[in-house]
C-alpha cells in the first residue's frame, strides 16, 4: 500500500500547485468596521511611524502606529463614537469633534505632527471644515478653519506650513501662526505639492490652469492654462521645475519662471505626474493604461503594461523614482485561494520588485521616502512589509505558481499541465493498486 499513499501525495502537492508563500508582511492590525476605501494613510520619510484616518462607520479615528505594529494612541473625534470609550487624558482642551469625514491625513517627515482635514457637523445641523494639527501624542495643537469641501493636504519637509487645496480655495497655513493665504482659484483643486526646499507650492485645477506660489512671501507667483483639466501636479526644487499632466493627454513641464520647457502628448488623460529627485531627473507618469518612466527630455525609456485584460493603478513613489507601489486588478487565482488583485513594487528599470495577492481592491498604499517600508489597508487591516525583505524573498516563476501572479494563457497552461500529471499520478495508482490486488489473490 506504501505506492497508493505515494500517489495520494503526490496528487496532493500537484493539485494544490506548491502552495508555500514567501512573500509576507511583517505585521497586521485589525482596524475595527474598517471599509478600505474609506480610509487615508499617511507614513513618514523614514517608515518609523504611520497614521490612518478612518472613517468607519461614519465616525472618525486616528490611529497612530510606530514600525513595529504598536498602536501608540488612537483618537476618537467623534463624542457619539460608540467603538471604544474616550480616554480622559485624549485631549489637552477636552475638545470633541463631531465627524462627518476625515477627507485627508499626513503625518510631518519626523512623525512629529499629524494634520488632518475634518469635516464636520454641529448639534445644530453646521457643517464645517477645519485643519487639525496634532502632536505626536494625540492632542490638538491648532485647528484652522476652511471652506467646506473635500480638502487635500500636503505639508512642507521643514514642517512648518502646510499647503491645502479645498474645493476653489488654496490655502498656505504656518503651523504655529495660521494661515497666511487663501487664494481663490477658478476650478476645483484636484491636486497639489509642495517643493523639498519649501520655496514653492502648486495646485492643479479642474480649469486647466496651474497656479504656482511662493512660500516665504505667501502669494501667487504665477498661473499657466493648459489645455484640460488638470489631475496631477509635482514640483522638482532641485532642478527648479513644475509638472503637470491632465485629461488633455498632455504632460507639461515649466521653469520657475512660469514658460515652458517641454510638452509631450501620451494620447490618453494622465491621471498621475511625478518629478523624481534623482540626479538627472525622471518623470513618472500614468495614463490609466501604462505607466510611464520618461528622461529629461520626455523620452520613454520603458513602460509598464502587464496584459490587455489588466488595469494597474500607481498608489506611489519614492522621491528618486527608484521604487513604485502598483495595484493590479487582475483577477488572480492560486490553487487555494481567489485573489481579486495584486499589490506589486516595481523598480526603476521597469521589473516586478515583489508582489503580494489581495484578497480585494486597496486603494490606500504607501513606501517610505527612503524606500525601506511599505504600509496598505487591505480588507480592514494595515499591512507593513519590509521592502528590501520582500525583494531579497521574491522568486517571479516560483511566485507565480504560489500566489497565482499569472496572466490567463499561463493559468491555462498550468492547469492543464497539471491535469495531466494528476492523470498520470492516478493512472499510475491504479494500476499498483490492480496489480497490488492480484498478488494478494494469490496468496
Amino acid at each position: 500500500m506504501k505506492y497508493l499513499k505515494l500517489a495520494i501525495l503526490l496528487t496532493m502537492l500537484c493539485s494544490s500547485g506548491y502552495v508555500f508563500g514567501e512573500i509576507s508582511p511583517e505585521w497586521t492590525y485589525d482596524l475595527p468596521n474598517s471599509y478600505s476605501l474609506d480610509d487615508i494613510l499617511s507614513i513618514t520619510q523614514d517608515g518609523k511611524y504611520i497614521a490612518v484616518g478612518s472613517n468607519a462607520m461614519g465616525m472618525g479615528r486616528i490611529y497612530y502606529f510606530n514600525k513595529n505594529g504598536e498602536l501608540l494612541w488612537i483618537n476618537n473625534l467623534s463624542k457619539s463614537n460608540p467603538l471604544s470609550p474616550r480616554r480622559s487624558d485624549d485631549w489637552s482642551d477636552g475638545e470633541y469633534i463631531d465627524v462627518v469625514s476625515i477627507d485627508d491625513l499626513k503625518i510631518s517627515s519626523d512623525g512629529k505632527y499629524v494634520i488632518a482635514s475634518i469635516e464636520n457637523i454641529s448639534e445644530f445641523g453646521i457643517r464645517t471644515t477645519y485643519v487639525y494639527v496634532f502632536n505626536n501624542n494625540g492632542k490638538i495643537l491648532k485647528k484652522y478653519k476652511i471652506k467646506n469641501g473635500n480638502a487635500i493636504l500636503s505639508i512642507s519637509p521643514d514642517d512648518k506650513y502646510i499647503f491645502v487645496g479645498d474645493d476653489m480655495h488654496a490655502y498656505l497655513i504656518d503651523i504655529d501662526k495660521g494661515i497666511l493665504l487663501d487664494y481663490e482659484t477658478d476650478g476645483y483643486i484636484n491636486s497639489i505639492d509642495m517643493a523639498s526646499d519649501d520655496s514653492y507650492a502648486v495646485a492643479g485645477c479642474e480649469d486647466g490652469k496651474i497656479y504656482v506660489f511662493n512660500i516665504s512671501n505667501h502669494s501667487l507667483m504665477w498661473e499657466y492654462q493648459t489645455n484640460g483639466n488638470v489631475k496631477s501636479v509635482s514640483i522638482n526644487s532641485n532642478k527648479k521645475l513644475v509638472g503637470a499632466g491632465g485629461l488633455d493627454g498632455y504632460i507639461y513641464i515649466l521653469n520657475y519662471s512660469g514658460k515652458p520647457t517641454n510638452k509631450r502628448n501620451l494620447n490618453s488623460s494622465i491621471y498621475y505626474l511625478k518629478l523624481t529627485d534623482c540626479n538627472d531627473y525622471n518623470i513618472i507618469a500614468y495614463n490609466g493604461l501604462k505607466i510611464y518612466y520618461l528622461d529629461k527630455n520626455l523620452a520613454t525609456l520603458w513602460t509598464y503594461y502587464p496584459n490587455s485584460s489588466t488595469s494597474i493603478e500607481i498608489k506611489d513613489a519614492t522621491p528618486d523614482g527608484k521604487y513604485m507601489v502598483v495595484y493590479d486588478d487582475n483577477y488572480y487565482l492560486s490553487f487555494e485561494n481567489y485573489c481579486e488583485g495584486c499589490l506589486e513594487v516595481l523598480n526603476d528599470n521597469g521589473t516586478i520588485a515583489w508582489a503580494y495577492p489581495l484578497p480585494e481592491y486597496s486603494p490606500n498604499a504607501k513606501i517610505s521616502s527612503d524606500g525601506k517600508y511599505v504600509v496598505g489597508i487591505i480588507d480592514g487591516k494595515l499591512y507593513l512589509f519590509d521592502n528590501q525583505k520582500c525583494i531579497e524573498n521574491y522568486e517571479p516563476h516560483k511566485q507565480g505558481i504560489m500566489t497565482g501572479i499569472i496572466d490567463p494563457t499561463r493559468l491555462l497552461i498550468y492547469f492543464v499541465v497539471i491535469t495531466i500529471i494528476v492523470m498520470v499520478i492516478l493512472l499510475v495508482g491504479v494500476y499498483y493498486i490492480i496489480k497490488l490486488d492480484k498478488k494478494e489473490r494469490k496468496a
